[in-house]
C-alpha cells in the first residue's frame, strides 16, 4: 500500500471510530459493551499500523496507548507480543532512549508478554538487540537485566522459552557489559542445562548452544592471553578443551574453531609436539572435509584451513588461497549431485548469525569438465608459483610478522571500489559483517572483508576493520557492542589478483592450478615441509652486541 492509501485508510479509520464514539452506549448488556470496546481496539491498531507504515512514530505511539486504554477496559489481557513488537521495533537505533521510555511505560504484564514472543522459540534477533542497545546506550542495562531476571522467574526449568532468555541475560554481561566473569560463568550454566525444546525447534537450540560455546571459548581465550601466570594458562586451556559439544558426538565444522583456539593455546604452553599432532588433525578434518564427496561443507573447511595453515610459516600463500576460494564451487560434478542437499544446508561458517543465503550459483550444466596438464612438469611449476615461496624468506620471521603478510600490514583508509565481476563458478551461501556496519552479506567478491586469526568465527568489512584499528590505537570510541578485539591479526580475503575458480581450476592473475593438484601438493608436500620447518628454525637466537 503507497503512502495516499495509506492516508486514505487513516480519513476511513477515524470516521468509523467516531461513528462508534457517537453512540449511546449507557444501559447496553455487558457482552455488547464488549464488542463495541473490541471494534474500538481493532480501528486504533489498525491506524497504529498505517501511522507506522507512513512513519509516524509519535502519533503512532500516541494512538497505540489509546488502544492499550481501551483494551484495558474489556480484557485483563494485554495486546499479543507481535503488536508490541510492532511498537517498541519502530523505535529505531535513533531513538533508544524513546525506546527505553516506551518500555517502562508498559505494565510488567505487557514486557513479559513481549519478551514471551521474543524468547518463546526462535529469537526474534532485531527486536533483543535493539532493546540491548537502547539500554546500553541510556545507561540502562541493569533495569533490563532486572525485567529479564523477573520475566525468567517462572518459567519451566527445561523450557526452551528459559534457555533463550537466560542466552540473553548472558549476551548483555558479555559482550554488551564486558563482564568476563559474568559472562562465562552464565554460558557455562546455559550449556550444562537440560532443555526439552519440541522437536521442530531442536537443531535451532543447537544452533545457539553452538553460538554460546564459541563465544564461551572467545572468552576463556581471551583470559589465557592476558594471564602472565604459566599455571593459569594450563587451567584455562584445559577447560576450553573440555567445552561440551553442542552436537553432542555429531562432528561439527564451526566447533572446529574451538579446537584452533586450543592449538594457538598449546603453541604457547606446549609442548610441542602436542601441538602438531594437534594441527594434524585439524588439517586432516579440513582435507577430509574438501575431498569428500559432498559439496555443503567446503566453505566451512576452506575458512578453518586458512587459520590453520597461516600458522605455519612457508604456507601463507595457501591460506590467501583458501580464504579467498570460500565463495566458489571446487568440483562441478559433486557440486550438480548435491544439488537438493545444497538447497537445505546449513551455511554457518559463510552465513553469521542466521542471515539468509543468496542463490548465486552462475556455472550451467554441460560445461567443460575439468582440465588437467598434460606436461607434469608444466603443472608442477605452475602449483610452486601458487602455493610456494622461499621457505627461507619466512623461517625466521616472528608470527606477528608472518601474519602482517597475508595483507594487512597498517595502512591509510583506501577507497572502496568495487570489482569488476569475473567469469567463475559460485556455490549457494553468504557471508556477512559481524562488525557494527550492518552490511548486507556477500555472496562473491564484490568487496573484501577481513577474517579473523583469533575470534573462533569473525569476518568485518573493509570499514569496520579499519574502525577496528582506531579503536585499538584509542583515536575512536568503542561502539555499544564491541565486534573482534583489539590487537587482533586478520587474513584479507580475496587475495591480490584473485580471477575466482572455474571448471575446478583457480586462477590468480595469469597463473592457474587445478583445485585438486593444489590440494594434493598441499596435503602431500608442503604440509610435511611447514613442520619441518617448524622443527629446524632458531628464530628466537639474536645477535647481541654484534655491530650489522
Amino acid at each position: 500500500m503507497d503512502n495516499d492509501q495509506e492516508a486514505k485508510a487513516i480519513e476511513c479509520l477515524d470516521r468509523a471510530y467516531l461513528m462508534l464514539l457517537e453512540q449511546h452506549v449507557e444501559g447496553v448488556h455487558t457482552q455488547q459493551l464488549s464488542a463495541f470496546n473490541m471494534a474500538r481496539v481493532e480501528i486504533l491498531t489498525d491506524k497504529v499500523s498505517a501511522l507506522v507504515n507512513l512513519g509516524r512514530a509519535e502519533e503512532a505511539l500516541q494512538i497505540f496507548n489509546e488502544a492499550r486504554r481501551v483494551q484495558a477496559l474489556q480484557s485483563k489481557e494485554p495486546f499479543d507480543g507481535y503488536m508490541l513488537d510492532d511498537i517498541a521495533s519502530f523505535e529505531d537505533e535513533e531513538n533508544a532512549s524513546k525506546l527505553m521510555e516506551v518500555l517502562k511505560s508498559w505494565t510488567d504484564k505487557e514486557r513479559n508478554t513481549w519478551f514471551a514472543y521474543c524468547f518463546e522459540d526462535e529469537v526474534q534477533d532485531d527486536s533483543v538487540i535493539s532493546v540491548q542497545r537502547a539500554a546500553k546506550l541510556t545507561g540502562q542495562t541493569n533495569l533490563l537485566l532486572e525485567w529479564l531476571t523477573a520475566s525468567a522467574r517462572d518459567l519451566p526449568p527445561q523450557s526452551l522459552h528459559l534457555f533463550n532468555l537466560r542466552g540473553a541475560i548472558a549476551y548483555i554481561y558479555y559482550p554488551v557489559l564486558g563482564d568476563i566473569d559474568r559472562g562465562k560463568s552464565l554460558r557455562q550454566e546455559i550449556l550444562a542445562m537440560k532443555t526439552k525444546p519440541d522437536p521442530e525447534f531442536e537443531e535451532t537450540m543447537n544452533e545457539t548452544k553452538t553460538q554460546h560455546q564459541l563465544q564461551l571459548a572467545n572468552i576463556l581465550f581471551y583470559e589465557f592471553q592476558m594471564t602472565p601466570d604459566p599455571l593459569r594458562k594450563e587451567t584455562i586451556m584445559e577447560t576450553l578443551r573440555a567445552l561440551p559439544s553442542a552436537h553432542g558426538d555429531n562432528y561439527d565444522e564451526r566447533e572446529s574453531h574451538v579446537g584452533m583456539l586450543y592449538a594457538n593455546m598449546l603453541r604457547v604452553i606446549g609442548p610441542a609436539k602436542d601441538y602438531q599432532k594437534h594441527m594434524d588433525e585439524l588439517f586432516k578434518n579440513c582435507i577430509d572435509g574438501l575431498e569428500d564427496s559432498v559439496s555443503w561443507n567446503d566453505s566451512p573447511s576452506l575458512r578453518l584451513l586458512a587459520k590453520v595453515l597461516a600458522s605455519l610459516d612457508s604456507l601463507q600463500r595457501d591460506a590467501m588461497i583458501a580464504i579467498s576460494a570460500q565463495f566458489s564451487i571446487l568440483d562441478r560434478a559433486i557440486h550438480e549431485d548435491n544439488a537438493d542437499d545444497i538447497a537445505s544446508e546449513s551455511s554457518e561458517g559463510l552465513v553469521n548469525t542466521g542471515v539468509a543465503e543468496a542463490d548465486c550459483d552462475q556455472a550451467t550444466a554441460g560445461e567443460e569438465e575439468n582440465p588437467t596438464a598434460s606436461d607434469e612438469t608444466s603443472e608442477n611449476n605452475q602449483r610452486d608459483k601458487l602455493s610456494g615461496v622461499d621457505e627461507a624468506e619466512y623461517s625466521d620471521r616472528k608470527i606477528g610478522e608472518v601474519l602482517d603478510h597475508l595483507g594487512v600490514a597498517d595502512r591509510p583508509e583506501p577507497t572502496i571500489e568495487e570489482p569488476a565481476k569475473l567469469d567463475e563458478d559460485l556455490r549457494q551461501g553468504a557471508i556477512g559483517c559481524d562488525g557494527e556496519c550492518g552490511m548486507e552479506t556477500l555472496s562473491s567478491w564484490t568487496q573484501p572483508l577481513y577474517y579473523c586469526m583469533l575470534c573462533p568465527n569473525t569476518d568485518i568489512c573493509e570499514g569496520c576493520y579499519f574502525k577496528r584499528m582506531k579503536q585499538t590505537k584509542g583515536e575512536i570510541e568503542e561502539p555499544w557492542l564491541s565486534f573482534c578485539g583489539a590487537n587482533h591479526h586478520y587474513i584479507k580475503g580475496p587475495m591480490k589478483d584473485w580471477k575466482g575458480i572455474k571448471n575446478g581450476v583457480i586462477r590468480v592473475g595469469e597463473e592457474e592450478i587445478a583445485f585438486k593438484e593444489w590440494l594434493r601438493g598441499l596435503k602431500e608436500e608442503r604440509w610435511q615441509k611447514a613442520w619441518e620447518i617448524f622443527w629446524t628454525r632458531q628464530s628466537w637466537l639474536k645477535d647481541i652486541g654484534v655491530e650489522e
